[in-house]
């Protein structure tokens, strides 16, 4: 009846909460059953006596889900590996999930993530307008406070800033540093783990403090395309 009423899966799934409890079957079957009608399906009867009993399964694409949730930097070959029962082609449409900067996210952001990834943009960007911390960046200590490089005990007080989750399009990490060793790496094979740690070494020392910096002060201008884009993944 709900999907008679052209709800998105998402919005299909909340009704069933809040009407059944968190209890209900999961998102991705939602969206498998979203599927199967769209599909012509008609009946909630089990239809495998027609053919070959279906291999994906409530507790397959949980287990799944939990692969994702544990690593998102999971290959799909790797997801392959782990459930050999089900093709490449469909862990994306099981899973509900995405890659983006190598990293696994849900195909569709809910009201609720693309909500946070506006507020916490607001919050880091005005913020920042007022005063700049991201230029408090402490490069060389022992350029800055030449008195504490030598200095038994030195306590380095950290501050963890709000991220949305779901949001590698937001972590420096992820589209400044994981992207240029992606294209910098691109081709290349190592024969040996040492052959590879080496092959790091060398991409790290040619990289300057400079190269660091310009990931991070790219910051202000993606938490502002975030807001203007209402949330939606940069792309």
């Amino acid at each position: 009846f709900i999907f008679a009423q052209d709800f998105k899966s998402v919005d299909i799934h909340k009704q069933l909460v809040s009407v059944y409890g968190e209890n209900v079957m999961s998102k991705s079957m939602v969206r498998r059953w979203v599927r199967e009608f769209k599909a012509g399906r008609h009946s909630l009867e089990d239809e495998s006596r027609r053919g070959r009993p279906s291999l994906i399964t409530d507790k397959l694409t949980t287990k799944i889900e939990n692969a994702i949730r544990n690593d998102r930097r999971l290959t799909l070959d790797e997801l392959h590996n782990l459930f050999p029962e089900i093709s490449r082609s469909l862990i994306h449409e099981i899973a509900g999930y995405k890659k983006k900067l190598d990293v696994w996210v849900p195909h569709e952001l809910t009201q609720k993530n693309l909500m946070d990834r506006i507020s916490i943009c607001e919050s880091l960007l005005n913020r920042n307008k007022i005063n700049p911390f991201l230029k408090r960046m402490i490069t060389a200590i022992s350029q800055k406070r030449p008195a504490l490089a030598n200095r038994r005990g030195i306590v380095f007080h950290w501050e963890v800033l709000m991220h949305p989750p779901y949001s590698p399009d937001l972590a420096p990490s992820d589209y400044h540093l994981f992207l240029s060793m992606t294209n910098d790496f691109a081709g290349e094979k190592f024969a040996s783990r040492e052959a590879c740690e080496n092959r790091l070494s060398q991409f790290f020392a040619n990289r300057d403090e400079g190269f660091y910096e310009r990931g991070i002060m790219e910051l202000p201008s993606k938490w502002q395309q975030v807001i203007e884009q209402n949330g939606a993944y940069l792309t």
